[in-house]
């Protein structure tokens, strides 16, 4: 499922940064769902087109990076909409992140 797929998504250094285009190709391929896998392969052809540049040493990263707590992780108290504006935008992103 979810946690799985975020388990083998490529991180950087810490547990809770990870790729967003390969945590989408682990969802899709982790999915039953038609729909859920035809969605996470737009968002991970997104990326490639969202990204117009990259740097670094880090093979097979895609160049946007993702905090994605899961499991025994805990979400960092700074993580609030508050702080990161783009979290108006999606209420129910702090209840994805506790439940995976």
């Amino acid at each position: 499922g979810l946690r799985e797929a975020a388990e083998r998504a490529h991180h950087f250094g810490a547990d809770d940064i990870v790729d967003l285009r390969d945590f989408m190709l682990e969802v899709g391929n982790r999915t039953s769902s038609a729909t859920l896998k035809s969605k996470a392969a737009d968002v991970a052809a997104r990326v490639g087109d969202a990204v117009t540049a990259t740097t670094g040493t880090v093979g097979d990263a895609a160049g946007i990076s993702i905090y994605l707590p899961y499991g025994a992780t805990t979400i960092d108290k700074n993580y609030t909409p508050a702080n990161f504006n783009f979290l108006n935008d999606v209420p129910n992103w702090d209840d994805f992140l506790t439940k995976l």
